[in-house]
């Protein structure tokens, strides 16, 4: 019996470092969640603060925006594009205006800068019609005429901005092309790759509906001096399909110096507009002269020769 009390006794300490081990890791593993508690709370206390900041900063621009459109003479703005006139290459856009009063006698207008449109009353609205180039950046001016006095307002709602993108199809042409020269020689060598991506598979959400207009052909052209000395044509299916047109291009031409060695993307649509996308030229010589075009800069040329579009309008 003594021999065990003293065995017990003996083990006592090392039980009671066990003991104490356990405790001090079950405080450690509470305190550590204590920790990630406090941290949330104050995190959550951080992002209600930052949410209550970003509510009373927006207090001034909301008071500002509710009396400037209590201020202003209009409820309501619209507009609607029609059909691109083939014959004109314009487009008409029907503007509706409701102002905020009716009174007798008023009249309502906008400011093209070039023209004064007087619009017509229908209903408790005005409507008017105007054609434009599809280059055309419209932002009008609003005028509402009563009693003899002119307001002029500015109005968001009437601002038209890249026709081009609602009505023809559209693509990426990206000149991956090097041409160089055999030193001494009079032999220029076109190659590399023309990328061609199907734009409208992006962006064919801004077209207008019904517009079916497309493009039928689309090729890589090398000119020299503007006559055509290659024609690589694009796989229209795979094109439609929405796939990355890969193009190989490896040409060698015999150049006297001051000639223009041109590789440029060509495609015609369903109306017969051609859209010449500009890639990059050289001017054969000592100096070869290099100029490069971004792919988005591209011309539209109607069938009867007139330029209708340029991207850098």
């Amino acid at each position: 019996m003594k021999k065990q009390v003293k065995n017990v006794l003996i083990e006592m300490p090392y039980i009671l470092i066990v003991i104490l081990i356990v405790l001090q890791g079950y405080s450690l593993i509470r305190i550590y969640s204590l920790e990630n508690q406090i941290q949330n709370k104050s995190n959550m206390l951080q992002s209600s603060i930052n949410n209550l900041d970003n509510r009373i900063g927006s207090i001034p621009m909301n008071i500002e925006e509710s009396m400037k459109q209590k201020a202003s003479m209009i409820l309501d703005t619209s507009f609607e594009i029609g059909a691109f006139n083939k014959e004109t290459f314009e487009m008409p856009i029907v503007f509706n205006v409701t102002p905020n009063t009716q009174t007798e006698g008023m009249i309502v207008s906008l400011d093209f800068v070039d023209e004064v449109v007087v619009l017509e009353k229908s209903g408790t609205s005005y409507s008017g019609t105007k054609s434009f180039a599809i280059s055309a950046r419209i932002d009008p001016k609003i005028i509402i005429e009563q009693y003899g006095v002119k307001n002029i307002e500015q109005h968001h709602g009437l601002r038209v901005w890249n026709l081009k993108e609602k009505i023809f199809p559209n693509l990426y042409a990206n000149n991956m092309v090097g041409i160089s020269n055999t030193r001494g020689s009079n032999r220029y060598r076109i190659e590399g790759v023309v990328e061609i991506q199907n734009q409208d598979g992006m962006m064919g959400s801004g077209r207008l509906s019904g517009t079916k207009n497309s493009f039928e052909k689309i090729t890589v052209v090398v000119d020299i001096d503007g006559e055509v000395v290659k024609e690589i044509p694009v796989n229209m299916q795979e094109y439609n399909n929405g796939i990355s047109m890969k193009v190989d291009v490896k040409e060698d031409y015999d150049l006297e110096d001051g000639q223009v060695l041109t590789i440029k993307t060509v495609a015609v649509d369903e109306w017969g507009l051609t859209y010449d996308y500009r890639g990059e030229s050289l001017t054969a010589g000592p100096e070869m002269n290099m100029d490069y075009y971004s792919p988005d800069e591209m011309h539209i040329i109607a069938p009867n020769g007139k330029v209708v579009y340029e991207s850098n309008e």
